[in-house]
């Protein structure tokens, strides 16, 4: 879809079938255009907290302080109290979770792009710590309709997404693809809150958003619309084999801070039985 072809009528009525929902959210926030328009979205569905988190680390990620232009924005519509906002430097949880055995894991699963799949693996361990930490039932993941075949976005990722962040109760929702909302209605929304969406060169976006030096390995999706495929095979198996050392992670450092993770999985878990409702937006993947 083209910026000239957005139907507002067409737009109204997507969000219009977003229900509201209970309780706080937090969000992977890059500060870029997707991560963004979501926290925009869904923080009209709900009276509860937003909480965006940035991820940062020592591998080349560079020009952090850019995610916080739109930090800014989002607390200008929103009022600064329910806006929070920090970064997480996951360096620690990315050693262990995907540098410890990469050359073992490029040659068992063969190219699946393991450090970025690894990166957000590592993502995912910090926000379920800071979910169950602050009690927030919800977790809201910026995949969008224009990169949907990154291998953050494939259907065999969100599945093994959705149960892992269940047994902890938290949802997990990805709203951009659920309502089919474009990169050019993301946009339009922007304009019309008084957002700066950043600067356009093909498909990318820049000035608003980290830049990871490893994740420039997607240049060619955006300057040639070259899409690399993953064996969802071996992206699902991936993921299953981390799945034990990111629970052991999420159990160390909670225990390490005096808290008990199987209480604080309980307690979110029944608060979603008693606000079934807040469930009526989560992502179902096919």
């Amino acid at each position: 879809m083209r910026d000239r072809d957005v139907d507002p009528k067409a737009l109204r009525d997507k969000l219009s079938a977003i229900p509201d929902f209970k309780g706080d959210f937090s969000v992977a926030y890059s500060g870029g255009l997707d991560s963004t328009i979501v926290p925009y979205i869904m923080g009209q569905k709900t009276k509860g907290n937003i909480h965006l988190i940035t991820l940062i680390h020592k591998y080349g990620s560079l020009f952090n302080s850019f995610a916080l232009k739109h930090v800014r924005d989002l607390r200008r519509i929103f009022g600064p109290s329910r806006i929070k906002h920090h970064f997480a430097d996951v360096t620690p949880y990315f050693r262990r979770i995907t540098l410890k055995n990469f050359c073992r894991d490029r040659k068992k699963y063969g190219s699946i792009n393991m450090w970025c799949l690894g990166c957000h693996l590592s993502l995912m361990t910090h926000m379920i710590i800071y979910n169950l930490k602050n009690q927030i039932p919800h977790i809201m993941f910026c995949s969008s309709l224009g990169g949907k075949y990154a291998v953050m976005s494939m259907p065999i990722t969100h599945q093994k997404w959705t149960r892992i962040y269940r047994e902890f109760g938290i949802a997990f929702h990805a709203p951009l693809l659920k309502y089919k909302i474009a990169k050019a209605e993301e946009r339009y929304l922007m304009d019309q809150a008084g957002m700066w969406p950043g600067l356009r060169l093909r498909r990318g976006v820049h000035g608003v958003q980290p830049i990871c030096i490893p994740g420039l390995q997607h240049s060619l999706d955006i300057f040639l619309d070259v899409h690399l495929a993953y064996d969802p095979v071996s992206v699902g198996a991936y993921i299953s084999e981390r799945e034990q050392l990111m629970m052991e992670i999420i159990e160390e450092e909670l225990s390490r801070q005096g808290m008990n993770m199987g209480e604080l999985k309980k307690r979110l878990q029944e608060w979603h039985i008693q606000n079934e409702n807040s469930k009526a937006s989560e992502i179902r993947p096919a």
